[in-house]
């Protein structure tokens, strides 16, 4: 609870400007609980006026920053001059807000900091190339013996182009006889021709 003194006098809280001397020394009081609500009081011989009203002398009256309080209607009360006085109720309700809001703060901070710690953790594996082995063939009985028939087929033509070759070589030396010995046979039938030299011929 703060009290205000109001008047001429200079030791007041609240000095009233009166050349005239109409207000008193000491011509009303106001008082300020610590809920926010005002009080006055008038204390002067020439009255107070709230709002254009005489207020009965010293008796306390509710009053607000809105209400127009007059001295003697000769100086008005200057509201700048009485200090605010700060709701408690509104003081609480503020600093419930206030750390509600600092919780928030705080809260979102130290999700995005383990947020961070989380993604630099985290390690994406490294996809490794390995090169499977081709799995082996399981030859059926069907496809060996498809194989081994291949292989005798094989066999087969390669006896053939032998025993062909071979023939081949075989009429060639059979030319090549009937030749030398068709050469031969002519050779045989060609006439002699008579030796000049020979001394039985006759001349």
């Amino acid at each position: 609870m703060k009290t205000y003194s109001i008047g001429r006098d200079p030791s007041n809280n609240i000095i009233l400007s009166d050349p005239q001397q109409v207000t008193s020394r000491r011509h009303a009081t106001l008082t300020v609980a610590d809920n926010g609500k005002m009080t006055i009081v008038d204390q002067s011989t020439n009255g107070t006026y709230i709002n254009g009203i005489r207020m009965s002398p010293n008796a306390p009256v509710p009053v607000t920053r809105d209400d127009k309080v007059s001295f003697a209607h000769v100086a008005n009360l200057d509201w700048n001059m009485v200090p605010k006085q700060r709701n408690p109720v509104m003081m609480g309700i503020y600093a419930a807000v206030g750390v509600i809001l600092l919780g928030l703060v705080v809260w979102l901070i130290v999700a995005m900091v383990h947020r961070e710690d989380d993604d630099d953790t985290v390690v994406t594996p490294t996809e490794q190339t390995t090169e499977t082995p081709a799995p082996e063939k399981t030859e059926t009985p069907k496809e060996e013996e498809k194989q081994e028939e291949k292989k005798e087929d094989g066999s087969k033509s390669d006896d053939q182009s032998k025993k062909g070759d071979n023939q081949t070589k075989k009429g060639n030396s059979n030319r090549n006889t009937a030749d030398d010995k068709q050469k031969s046979e002519n050779t045989e039938k060609q006439p002699q021709e008579p030796n000049v030299d020979d001394p039985d011929l006759p001349l």
